[in-house]
């Protein structure tokens, strides 16, 4: 309810257009009843949802959300099980069969790449995420993330090793053959 009452304080800026309320940060979908009982609340407000997740939880998680008009942005990091285990340590399987499962839902999808060099920076690599992606035929959008480092800071305050030390930023043309 508080948080509702806080939404509601910036209602005429939802009003003005498509805005509405993004859920992000750590994994929105592994949240507990009280998520339903906030996307209820916007629903019966008709105030606008997205969701950037990963996936990585169980359908039922994701099943719960469904029919909310809720945008879902998702991070796809690679197709290829073996290299998703080795640089993520998580399960690639679920996470494609999340995507498949919510694209036959007929729900709004967007699906976002980050694009790392050394994980998924190789033609071959992104063709088969942008295949995976294409015959979904309910994906609206692939957005192409270029990498950055940016949480190299977040690394050395935990006095943990970033592994990407010294590896450049990518720029929007680093990314231009995956769009074409």
């Amino acid at each position: 309810g508080e948080i509702i009452e806080e939404i509601e304080k910036d209602r005429s800026f939802f009003e003005q257009g498509d805005g509405g309320v993004t859920f992000s940060g750590g994994e929105p979908l592994s949240q507990g009843p009280e998520l339903n009982t906030l996307l209820e609340g916007l629903k019966k407000l008709k105030i606008g949802v997205a969701i950037e997740t990963s996936l990585y939880v169980s359908w039922e998680n994701i099943e719960r959300c469904l029919g909310g008009n809720i945008s879902f942005l998702i991070d796809l990091k690679h197709t290829d099980s073996d290299k998703f285990k080795k640089f993520t340590g998580g399960n690639a399987g679920l996470v494609l069969s999340n995507i498949k499962k919510l694209a036959a839902s007929n729900e709004n999808m967007t699906i976002r790449v980050p694009v790392i060099p050394e994980f998924n920076q190789t033609f071959q690599e992104m063709k088969e995420i942008i295949d995976f992606t294409v015959a979904l035929k309910t994906v609206s959008e692939i957005h192409f993330l270029p990498f950055h480092n940016l949480g190299s800071a977040k690394y050395q305050m935990l006095g943990m090793e970033y592994k990407y030390s010294g590896v450049k930023n990518l720029e929007l043309t680093d990314m231009a053959e995956y769009v074409d």
